[in-house]
């Protein structure tokens, strides 16, 4: 299921169904195009929902219905009133073709454009948002129709006129950025702008929604905002997905060389944050490939270095940061506190590997208190996991530690939380697995609160 983006409904109906669905939607589109009362503003409503991937909310939909229309496209809707458009509707609703839901609309606060050119420390607080194409729409509806409905008349308007289709798209681009902040808060906030990346890319606008949409306003830049602060891989990911012409191979050559080593750098991370590690080895070499071509060693360092590389790395450009961090320092810790694993599981006391371990926690405490300070949810997460694990070894190896068994509970408890808000998948798996091996020690297998059996 998690690899349904690489699904063409069009290309499974004709293989195993020899088209049957397909056909069926062109005998409708047939018969609503043959004179039927107000079919022509149907068939109209069906294609604009072609452009969509989800359910079209109403400050789309209004958007594509104003002046000027979009030739071959919008036509019959645009000077269309209120009421005529709802007769419209609800022709397709009692047809079964089209779904109707009562719209509710969320507030959004974020930064303008001139507060996110302050630095971090004078931006101030984000504020409510009220954009003008926003305003008017309480008692809309958002419109849906089967996937199947909307992959056949997409390919419909692009087939007919790819102009209409891409000026479709580009006027959602276009209204999408204007229906936020400039960088809205919260996973809900930036949801107009993953749709906005969808649409633009679709528009042909490839290098714009990279740089000034999936760039400026959801990573905020450096900040990484999307992925670190709020864990938001898989909306990262499917933003991602729409800049490749064939999936993790080959992004889209209206991209310069730089940005499609870039999108492929940011599809890698995606793919091996999502648990999908296999895919993610093609982009991954793909962008080393060509970062070594555009002799962009610095790039090239980073995507094929192994962990001597990255310690020597850390140590030259943050020399105030003597100990490995992030995943480079869980890495390290990793290995470390292996033989003291082993140990553990086998049951065999050793007090050498327990002294060890009590330096592993004062170590990983000393990079959580950085991690905190200047890094994101994983890296944080990842401190406290590798601190969890240091406390329960240690606990378990003979070396006396008042609290260390109590510590691990609590570190391990935080960590695994940390993991799913990151949403990786990688470490989450080793996470729980860690603080079950720590509640079966404490006869608490089903995880409830101490005390509470």
């Amino acid at each position: 299921m998690r690899r349904r983006d690489r699904v063409k409904l069009e290309e499974a109906d004709a293989k195993v169904q020899g088209g049957h669905a397909f056909k069926v939607m062109a005998a409708y589109e047939k018969w609503l195009a043959g004179g039927r009362a107000r079919g022509r503003e149907q068939l109209a409503l069906l294609k604009v929902l072609g452009l969509f991937d989800r359910p079209a909310d109403p400050g789309c939909l209004r958007a594509l219905r104003q002046e000027p229309a979009v030739a071959h496209l919008t036509e019959p809707l645009v000077g269309l009133s209120d009421a005529d458009y709802q007769l419209v509707v609800s022709d397709l609703v009692d047809a079964g073709l089209v779904k109707s839901a009562a719209y509710e609309p969320v507030t959004i606060r974020g930064y303008s454009e001139e507060q996110a050119n302050r630095p971090r420390d004078k931006r101030g607080e984000p504020e409510r948002f009220e954009g003008p194409d926003t305003l008017g729409l309480e008692g809309a509806a958002v419109l849906d129709v089967h996937p199947l409905l909307r992959e056949y008349f997409g390919h419909q308007v692009r087939g007919e006129c790819l102009e209409a289709f891409r000026a479709g798209h580009k006027r959602l681009y276009e209204y999408l950025q204007r229906s936020v902040p400039y960088w809205p808060e919260g996973a809900e906030g930036l949801g107009p702008l993953f749709q906005a990346v969808a649409h633009g890319c679709q528009a042909g606008l490839f290098a714009d929604a990279r740089a000034n949409v999936f760039r400026d306003r959801i990573q905020r830049g450096d900040e990484f905002y999307s992925t670190r602060k709020l864990g938001a891989v898989g909306a990262d990911f499917g933003a991602v997905a729409w800049f490749f012409e064939e999936a993790w191979r080959r992004v889209s050559s209206s991209l310069s060389e730089a940005d499609q080593s870039w999108i492929l750098n940011e599809a890698a991370f995606d793919l091996r944050a999502l648990g999908r590690l296999r895919e993610a080895v093609e982009p991954m070499r793909a962008g080393l490939d060509t970062a070594v071509a555009q002799e962009d060693w610095k790039n090239a360092a980073t995507r094929a270095s192994n962990l001597s590389e990255l310690e020597l790395m850390q140590a030259q450009r943050q020399p105030q940061y003597p100990l490995l961090y992030s995943l480079s320092g869980f890495v390290y810790s990793d290995a470390l506190l292996a033989e003291a694993e082993r140990a553990a599981w086998l049951g065999k006391p050793d007090e050498a590997l327990a002294r060890s371990c009590e330096a592993m926690v004062r170590r990983a405490s000393q990079t959580l208190e950085w991690a905190e300070r200047h890094a994101g949810l994983l890296t944080v997460a990842l401190e406290h996991f590798t601190l969890g694990r240091a406390e329960l070894y240690r606990s378990m190896l003979g070396l006396p530690a008042q609290g260390a068994r109590e510590n691990a509970i609590r570190e391990l408890d935080v960590a695994v939380n940390g993991l799913r808000a990151a949403g990786e998948v990688e470490f989450i798996v080793r996470g729980l697995l860690s603080r079950a091996w720590l509640r079966a020690l404490e006869g608490n297998a089903l995880g409830a609160p101490r005390g509470s059996r």
